[in-house]
């Protein structure tokens, strides 16, 4: 693998990876002193399957669970690529309008000198701004940037942002659907695999990048340790899919909690 590394960079980390190995450190141990190369997903299961000698078949799992991953984000990234381009043309028009447009149009209201409408009046007020006072719109676009870091340092920003996403008609829905799916194949594999639950469920919710969606999961493990059953308390999340926690109720009673975690997966 090492020689056949796109990059030089690859190249170096898997001679490290080799090297050690060689040493007599553990693959998770490696795995897990890179985290920001490798998510908590893989560190896990890897050392899951090295303890429990079947290691080959969670690497191949796990090999399908970030292809997919990968292929989910290329899908949202493709898809952003047109409504953020549309955005860009519309803002652009609309400077335009107002900056050049709309003063040309103003010397021949003034010329003609009747009562114009208030819509049109206002569009004026608002060309003569932008056209007088141009300087500002640099000070106000810095400002933007500078409450967006500090909102951004304190998750303010990004939950509100979550919330106005989840409320979208179409861009809500899926974002559900890739964040849930996401959640329910890092179960099946994690449960399949044999990783403590508590573990698998904080690794789980770790993959979610929605803050709001995340949120939903923060109390699941500390019910678990308080007795309660993983059905219910899954249950009363909003985001999983009507009949999650009847299924994994009946799951649980024959001891199949992984393989129904990939059945609601494979139906998400």
């Amino acid at each position: 693998m090492e020689e056949s590394a796109s990059t030089q960079d690859s190249a170096e980390i898997l001679r490290d990876l080799r090297k050690n190995l060689h040493e007599g450190k553990s693959f998770s141990s490696l795995i897990q002193g890179m985290p920001d190369l490798f998510p908590p997903i893989v560190a896990g299961l890897i050392r899951t399957g090295e303890e429990a000698g079947c290691l080959p078949a969670v690497m191949n799992d796990l090999r399908k669970f970030l292809a997919e991953q990968r292929d989910f984000k290329n899908f949202i990234v493709t898809s952003s690529i047109y409504p953020v381009i549309v955005a860009c043309v519309t803002l652009a028009v609309v400077l335009l309008l107002f900056t050049v447009f709309i003063p040309q149009f103003a010397k021949v209201f003034e010329d003609m000198g009747a009562q114009l409408p208030a819509l049109t009046r206002a569009m004026l007020s608002i060309s003569s701004f932008l056209t007088g006072n141009w300087f500002f719109i640099p000070i106000i676009i810095l400002l933007l940037i500078l409450v967006k870091k500090r909102m951004s340092h304190q998750g303010l920003l990004r939950t509100w942002r979550d919330q106005i996403i989840l409320k979208v008609p179409v861009a809500g829905p899926l974002v559900i659907s890739v964040q849930i799916s996401t959640f329910l194949q890092a179960m099946a594999i994690m449960t399949k695999s044999h990783v403590p639950l508590l573990s698998a469920l904080k690794i789980a919710q770790d993959l979610l990048t929605n803050n709001v969606i995340r949120k939903s999961f923060e109390s699941v493990s500390s019910k678990i340790q308080e007795g309660e059953k993983l059905s219910d308390v899954l249950g009363e999340i909003a985001f999983l899919p009507p009949g999650s926690a009847a299924m994994l109720k009946v799951a649980e009673e024959s001891g199949d909690v992984g393989e129904m975690f990939d059945r609601l997966f494979q139906e998400q």
